[in-house]
């Protein structure tokens, strides 16, 4: 058998490779690629998920059920004091057996209408219910906390979209800026969102989507926009290129803002909620505010 053999055979077994999914891992010379390990490496994680997944409902029902007999079985020799090797029907009958006086012969229809096997055929059912449902909650519990991990990746993918194109003034300090720009992005996770082709719907707590005031679908640009404005200083066109306006002046280009420090800063954006032009116009005016210091 050739080594091209060799791996043919094995990765067929392991990874369900074919000839062409091995040939795609060798150069022309029948070398290694130089990402052949690579790729193994990423088959066989999707080979192993695959086989987690392979769990399934008859299984998780199967082995409760084995569970529920044992520890019923267990209870019934420890209730009835009986220490024999016996399980299911042929235990019930031993039982009755070392209870009922010496000399007396037990039909199937006295072992079958006996309290421990009736109490046995009684339990089962409900038991192996309950344990059925335990297993299939832990389940649904993992597969939701993936689904959410999922989600939240690409909400942050998008969040992270806006705030570049933002131009977000950051600390010089590269390590700072990546500490602020975490601290926004745990304050992202902590939502609760839905992806729709690609969109973000923004959800509350009871996974319902959530409405403005105006009764429309609350807006994921706008929010995430509100929040990067509101804990960063973002670079705005220079006032001198707006037409018919002033550094500093409102949207209506009558009053002037002023902005006396930081913490003035902070309040006003707040208080602009979701007006582009006004916070663009209290970020101008606190740069100006800045630059006069």
């Amino acid at each position: 058998m050739t080594l091209l053999e060799f791996l043919e055979s094995y990765l067929s077994t392991t990874l369900k490779l074919d000839k062409a999914g091995v040939a795609a891992l060798l150069e022309a010379d029948g070398s290694p690629k130089a990402d052949a390990l690579t790729q193994l490496l990423e088959k066989n994680k999707a080979h192993i998920a695959t086989l987690n997944k392979g769990k399934t409902y008859d299984d998780g029902y199967k082995a409760a059920e084995r569970i529920v007999k044992t520890e019923f079985e267990k209870e019934l020799k420890e209730k009835f004091a009986v220490d024999v090797d016996k399980q299911g029907v042929e235990l019930v009958e031993a039982i009755v057996t070392a209870k009922t006086p010496k000399g007396t012969a037990l039909t199937d229809d006295q072992v079958k209408t006996s309290k421990p096997y009736l109490d046995l055929m009684e339990s089962i059912p409900t038991k192996v219910q309950e344990a059925v449902k335990a297993e299939k909650a832990q389940f649904d519990s993992y597969k939701q906390l993936q689904e959410r991990k999922e989600t939240i990746a690409a909400v942050k993918t998008e969040f992270l979209k806006l705030f570049d194109a933002e131009k977000v003034i950051l600390p010089a300090d590269a390590a700072k800026a990546e500490r602020q720009k975490n601290l926004v992005l745990k304050e992202i996770e902590a939502g609760n969102y839905r992806m729709d082709s690609g969109r973000v719907i923004m959800l509350n707590e009871k996974g319902v989507e959530e409405i403005d005031e105006q009764g429309h679908r609350k807006d994921f640009t706008a929010f995430a926009k509100s929040i990067i404005t509101s804990t960063f200083e973002v670079a705005v066109a220079d006032p001198k290129n707006s037409p018919g306006k002033k550094p500093g002046e409102g949207g209506s280009g009558n009053a002037k803002i002023v902005v006396k420090d930081k913490s003035d800063f902070m309040a006003q954006m707040a208080a602009a909620g979701d007006d582009a032009q006004k916070r663009a116009d209290i970020t101008t005016a606190y740069q100006e505010s800045q630059v006069v210091k």
